[in-house]
């Protein structure tokens, strides 16, 4: 939430593992997007195979097949990955594949 409106919303499939010490939760099936917390406006969604969602900071690290599209700029980016390299951060996109 940023300014009282939602800002990304992340949803799962499946929790296939929760570990409280470390304050992370592996999920499967993953969709995720990202609005404009001003308007509300779609500004970009995703899919991906699976994902770590780090409780303490709200990040998420991507693994698998991950595709992401652009609304506002009309880009998508699609990768494989094995090593969860693809990460969300802070409702930031980094756009590797421009």
């Amino acid at each position: 939430m940023v300014r009282g409106k939602k800002n990304f919303e992340l949803k799962a499939v499946r929790a296939d593992e929760v570990f409280e010490t470390s304050k992370k939760t592996v999920l499967t099936g993953v969709s995720f997007s990202e609005y404009d917390p001003d308007t509300g406006e779609l500004l970009s969604l995703g899919k991906a195979d699976s994902a770590i969602y780090h409780m303490d900071t709200k990040d998420a690290e991507f693994s698998g097949s991950v595709r992401l599209e652009s609304k506002k700029q009309t880009r998508s980016f699609k990768a494989s990955t094995s090593d969860g390299s693809t990460r969300r951060r802070d409702s930031r996109v980094a756009w590797t594949g421009r």
